[in-house]
């Protein structure tokens, strides 16, 4: 309204004509402003819904603090994991091994197509596992343990990543060394302020490095 104000007093010639450039500077600095102030407050309001949706935005420092947190926890006890991905592109071990290090914890990944019929029967042999449904907890604690036998490591990680009504299904199952395996799936809604490899990251670092440090404190 203030702007409003000094725009008509100028237009309708109410001030004097010597004051009238001081007032249009005025003017013009606060519709600037204004402007500054209203992107501020959308800005502000996209972030606020997209942690209301559970999106948020990830940043290079927040998977940073993830993969040590997760290496962390497998270096003093001196484990390793072994990976198997399907339907990811092998995104999450390639930010497995991104930081310098990770050879003392990660062995290795075998990284599949969706289709279970094109995987190698060499590696995976005729379990039961291999016919249940996609992102089924047999299924995933199945090809952990592929993942476990080929390298010979400790813990064994499959996640299986697939499309879901314009969301993305992620699906992962954790072995734990004394055999027992957990699974969590989450869904991915589209979010234009990350990537669906910052995303699908993301949650998977995420849910790993909880699940190790869960384990972690039960068994000291």
């Amino acid at each position: 309204m203030f702007i409003a104000i000094l725009f008509n007093v100028t237009t309708l010639g109410l001030v004097p004509r010597f004051l009238a450039p001081g007032v249009n500077t005025i003017a013009g600095k606060a519709l600037r402003c204004t402007g500054i102030a209203v992107y501020a407050c959308l800005r502000l309001m996209h972030t606020v819904l997209s942690y209301a949706r559970g999106n948020h935005p990830v940043s290079a420092p927040t998977i940073g603090r993830l993969h040590r947190r997760t290496a962390t926890c497998l270096t003093t006890r001196h484990e390793t994991l072994a990976c198997v991905e399907i339907g990811s592109g092998g995104q999450v071990s390639r930010c497995l091994t991104s930081e310098p290090g990770s050879s003392a914890f990660f062995a290795g990944s075998l990284i599949f197509p969706a289709d279970a019929a094109l995987w190698p029967q060499a590696i995976t042999g005729d379990g039961s596992w291999r016919a249940a449904p996609p992102s089924s907890h047999t299924r995933l604690a199945g090809l952990a343990g592929v993942a476990q036998a080929a390298f010979g490591t400790d813990w064994g990680l499959a996640v299986e990543c697939l499309p879901a009504n314009k969301q993305t299904s992620l699906s992962l199952a954790l072995l734990f060394p004394d055999g027992n395996a957990v699974s969590d799936t989450v869904f991915l809604a589209e979010d234009a302020a990350q990537t669906g490899e910052e995303r699908l990251v993301q949650c998977v670092l995420g849910l790993l490095a909880q699940r190790l440090e869960e384990h972690n404190e039960k068994s000291p």
